[in-house]
């Protein structure tokens, strides 16, 4: 039997333990498995915890109690129901998206969020998030004070849908590409939306069965049926807002015996492809909408229209009222409650477009016609003949007279009217001219200016359609500008250069670097490539742990 000193030394169980520890530790370094500690003595909450101790929410759940949660990356749920539902009954509940994204499956009857922490419960705010892919609603709102702002709401079902004894307001939102209305109601306490982009949607905003509601600094634009749509026994009012470029009406207003009010003010339907304003009530009705400083324009049908569905028949009852309503072609109408029916048509002979008006023996509206002379003419059509009805003296180019049914057109002494141009108008008619409607977050131009940005673009809360590339750096000839990953190169350009480049222009290299030119692992290091950190570390401990066992 050898001597003692011969044979293999045996790991004790306290060297195996430790040598266990260490190992341990080595590779959970190296893998970059997250090490879950407890703060302030409490439990460590469970990785597949829905809500995190920080208030983070990781997967689809109910909010029941008060306080501040958020989200830190974009969440994608594959739930068949509702995703997150909001259920406190007392004090406050803040969702922060840090700008990240809910998205859901796209299936039919699912829902992003659900807000019903009841009648009597605090305040829900939901900020700088995008919720999308929900086939049934983004955000539905049951019941409850909700705020929703600094948000985008996109191709879901409804965009933003409340229903129930509940407040809102929607501030800097943009609902795009949904497949219902952008914005619906129906049967609310009140709601408050502002500086809110609602394009491409099958309706811009809907509302129906009661409650207040005031939209300002707002574009419903684009929408494939009506921009803005007013149903029964709603009190809305409408400030600074552009109905344009929509496939139905700009505005359709449908009234019932409850009695609907819609006043629009500081605001344009321009480019429809149906009515700028449709207004359709009951007989006996106490509906009315009211427009002052509205600019209605280029509408593929009528600029204003009424009905009355229990008779079919124009003008009864009594439901709008106009003033200083610009309506393009140097034609702007004021009037009282009246129940009547618009139409322009551009001509080819009179300063003015025509304007048709239907209604009755009774009505009556104040017209400004702007002819750009000293003295101006009102025209009528009568039996396919125009008739002069008068010689004005104007002011700045306009005159203003009272005029009832019939078709109508101004133009200088100057000028008579052909009879290749006596045809009755029967609607109006493309022009060639597209009208655009207002960019940007100024809102909708005030009646009678005219558009130039184009519709729907830059508004509130949207992407621009393109991008304009401007320099990261300062760039002097012969110098590099690194940024995004590529390396620009900028050589001053001579006349013997590329002969593609003008001369005195610099010519541009775009170089692709390195795997080793960059930081692929974050860790502040160029060229270590990824993993290195932790292959190092796995090395340097590994042979601690080996030299620690040889010497034990």
């Amino acid at each position: 039997m050898p001597p003692n000193s011969q044979l293999p030394r045996q790991r004790t169980p306290a060297l195996s333990r430790r040598l266990t520890i260490v190992l341990t530790i080595v590779l959970t370094v190296a893998l970059g498995v997250p090490v879950v500690s407890a703060q302030d003595g409490s439990t460590p909450t469970p990785q597949d915890s829905a809500i995190g101790p920080d208030g983070e929410i990781q997967r689809c759940t109910a909010i029941t109690e008060p306080g501040n949660y958020h989200l830190s990356s974009d969440f994608e749920a594959s739930t068949d129901g509702t995703c997150l539902t909001i259920e406190h009954n007392e004090s406050s509940v803040t969702i922060d998206g840090n700008g990240h994204t809910l998205q859901g499956p796209g299936m039919d009857g699912t829902t992003g969020i659900a807000v019903d922490p009841g009648q009597d419960a605090g305040s829900v705010e939901i900020h700088a998030i995008t919720v999308a892919g929900w086939g049934s609603t983004g955000i539905e709102h049951m019941n409850g004070d909700l705020t929703l702002r600094d948000a985008t709401v996109t191709n879901n079902g409804d965009g933003y849908r409340a229903q129930g004894m509940n407040s809102g307001t929607l501030r800097n939102v943009t609902f795009t590409g949904n497949d219902g209305a952008g914005i619906s109601t129906e049967m609310i306490i009140d709601l408050r939306v502002d500086d809110v982009q609602s394009t491409g949607n099958d309706v811009g905003i809907e509302m129906i069965d009661g409650g207040d509601v005031q939209v300002t600094n707002s574009h419903f634009t684009a929408n494939d049926g009506a921009g803005i749509s007013v149903g029964h026994s709603m009190n809305a009012a409408f400030s600074n807002v552009d109905a344009s470029s929509n496939g139905g009406n700009g505005v359709l207003v449908a009234g019932s015996s409850m009695g609907t009010q819609a006043t629009f003010e500081d605001s344009s339907f321009t480019a429809n492809a149906e009515d700028g304003l449709e207004a359709v009530y009951y007989s006996g009705s106490n509906d009315q909408v009211d427009l002052t400083n509205v600019h209605i324009d280029e509408n593929a049908g009528r600029a204003i229209s009424t009905s009355d569905t229990s008779n079919g028949e124009q003008g009864d009852p009594a439901v709008v009222q106009a003033t200083n309503v610009t309506l393009g072609g140097g034609l702007a109408v004021d009037f009282e409650r009246q129940g009547l029916t618009i139409e322009t048509e551009k001509t080819d002979w009179s300063a003015t477009d025509t304007m048709n008006i239907t209604g009755s023996s009774e009505t009556a509206v104040d017209a400004t016609f702007d002819v750009g002379g000293a003295n101006g003419q009102l025209w009528q059509q009568t039996d396919d003949a125009w008739n002069k009805q008068g010689e004005y003296s104007t002011s700045d180019g306009r005159f203003e007279a009272t005029i009832g049914a019939g078709t109508w057109t101004a133009d200088s002494p100057d000028s008579t009217p052909t009879q290749d141009a006596t045809a009755t108008p029967s609607g109006p008619q493309s022009s060639g001219t597209t009208q655009t409607s207002p960019s940007g977050g100024g809102g909708p131009q005030a009646a009678g200016q005219t558009d130039t940005a184009t519709s729907g673009t830059n508004g509130p809360g949207m992407q621009a359609d393109s991008d304009t590339l401007s320099p990261d750096t300062e760039s002097t000839p012969g110098s590099n500008t690194t940024g995004g990953g590529n390396q620009v190169n900028t050589i001053a350009n001579s006349p013997t250069d590329d002969p593609e480049s003008p001369a005195g222009q610099p010519d541009t290299e775009t170089v692709t670097p390195s795997d080793t030119d960059q930081d692929e692992d974050g860790d502040g290091v160029v060229g270590d490539g990824p993993g290195f950190t932790g292959l190092t570390t796995l090395i340097i401990l590994v042979g601690a742990v080996l030299l620690a066992a040889r010497q034990s």
